[in-house]
C-alpha cells in the first residue's frame, strides 16, 4: 500500500490537518488542501543547518536534499499547549518517521491533545526497527517511556547510547528482509562514542537527531496497549497496517478521546494476537505441519493407488499365462475338433 496515496484519499479537503516534521517529504501537499499546516521544533534556516551534517547522518548514511525542505508554519515554542493555545484545533495531525525522534514519548502523546479536536485523527508512518538502520538495536518498550515521563530525558541516555552503539549504515529495506550481509555489520560502531553519548545526555547535553523509541509494528501496538491501559495514552485504534515485506514502515491511525473509552482494548488485543511473533510463528509451524501430514496422505493414497494398479497388472498377468498354457496344451489341440462338432450339433 501506498501510504501517502491512501491519507490523501483518506482526508477530505476541508480538514484542518496539521503535520509535524514534514522535512522535505510533505505528506499532504499545500496545492492539494487548503487547510494543511507544517509544524517543526526548528525554523526552516535551522533544519537546514541540521541536515548539512550531524551525528545521525553519518552513523545512518542518510541523505536529506537540503534545497526540498518545505517552509514551516508553526515553529513549536516550548510544548504544543504554549504554540496552540490560541489556534482552531485541528481534526488530523500527520506524523511520518517524527515520533521515534521524541525525547519524550508519552509526554508526546499527552501534549498532543492541546491540538486535536475531540475525535480527532492522529496519523502516524512509523519505521520498524527490523527494517531500517535500527536493525540490530533493542527494542523500545512502556517500561522505558515511563522511566523517561517520570523521571525526565536523563532517562533517554540509555536509548542514545543503544543508538550510538548499534544502529547501521543501511536502510534499503530489501537487503535487510533478506540479510543481505548485513549480520557482519553488527557492533562495529565505536563503543567509546557510544559511551560518551550516554555520560552527555546524562548531563542534558543531547544529539541533534536519534531514534529514541525504536518499535516494530508488534511492539508500538504493544506500547499503546500498555499506555491506554495506564491511563497514559487517550487515544482508541483505528486502523493498522502492518509492515509489508521489503518495505520497512508501518502505518497506525489513532483518534482522540477525552473520555477514554476502554471498549476499545479488545480491538487493540486482537491486532496484538495478530501480530505477535511467537503466535505467528505457532500458526506458522501448525500450517506447516498441516500442509507436511496432508502430503503424507496424499503420498500414502498415490502408493495405495500404485499397489492396487500392480495387483490388477498381477492378475491380468497370471490370467494371460494361464490362458497362454491352455493354447499351448495337446489338450487344447485335441478337444479343439470335438467343441467345433458339438457346436454345430447344437446349431442342427
Amino acid at each position: 500500500m501506498d501510504f501517502r496515496e491512501y491519507i490523501t484519499n483518506k482526508i477530505k479537503k476541508n480538514k484542518r490537518i496539521i503535520e509535524f516534521g514534514p522535512l522535505n517529504r510533505a505528506i499532504i501537499k499545500k496545492d492539494e488542501f487548503k487547510n494543511i499546516y507544517y509544524s517543526d521544533i526548528k525554523s526552516k534556516k535551522e533544519i537546514i543547518d541540521l541536515y548539512t551534517g550531524n551525528e545521525y547522518l553519518k552513523n545512518t548514511g542518510i541523505e536529506v536534499d537540503t534545497g526540498t525542505i518545505v517552509d514551516i508554519d508553526y515553529v513549536i515554542k516550548k510544548d504544543y499547549k504554549n504554540t496552540f493555545k490560541n489556534i482552531e484545533k485541528f481534526d488530523y495531525a500527520i506524523l511520518s518517521h517524527v515520533i521515534e525522534h521524541m525525547p519524550d514519548i508519552l509526554f508526546f502523546f499527552k501534549d498532543l491533545e492541546n491540538v486535536l479536536k475531540d475525535k480527532g485523527k492522529v496519523i502516524i508512518i512509523y519505521p520498524d526497527i527490523r527494517y531500517c538502520f535500527d536493525h540490530f538495536r533493542n527494542e523500545a518498550s512502556l517500561r522505558d517511556a515511563y522511566a523517561t515521563y517520570t523521571d525526565g530525558t536523563s532517562q533517554n541516555a540509555r536509548l542514545s547510547f543503544d543508538f550510538m552503539l548499534n544502529v547501521i549504515k543501511e536502510n534499503n529495506a530489501y537487503y535487510l528482509w533478506n540479510d543481505l550481509n548485513i549480520s557482519s555489520r553488527i557492533n562495529t560502531n565505536n563503543q567509546r562514542e557510544a559511551i560518551e553519548t550516554y555520560e552527555n545526555t546524562k548531563k542534558g547535553i543531547f544529539l541533534d537527531d536519534v531514534h529514541y523509541w525504536s518499535f516494530s509494528d508488534y511492539g508500538f501496538i504493544k506500547f499503546l496497549y500498555e499506555g491506554k491501559k495506564l491511563g497514559l495514552i487517550n487515544y482508541d485504534l483505528v486502523e493498522i497496517y502492518k509492515t509489508q515485506p521489503n518495505t520497512q514502515e508501518f502505518m497506525v491511525i489513532l483518534e482522540y478521546n477525552k473520555e477514554q473509552n476502554k471498549s476499545n482494548f479488545e480491538y487493540i488485543k486482537t491486532v496484538l494476537d495478530d501480530l505477535d511473533p511467537v503466535i505467528k510463528e505457532s500458526k506458522l509451524r501448525n500450517e506447516i505441519n498441516n500442509k507436511n501430514e496432508e502430503i503424507s496422505k496424499l503420498s500414502l493414497g498415490i502408493i495405495d493407488k500404485d499397489n492396487e494398479i500392480k495387483d490388477k497388472n498381477k492378475n491380468i498377468e497370471e490370467i494371460s499365462n494361464e490362458l497362454s498354457n491352455i493354447y499351448n496344451s495337446k489338450s487344447w489341440r485335441y478337444t479343439n475338433l470335438l467343441r467345433n462338432l458339438s457346436g454345430i450339433i447344437r446349431k442342427k
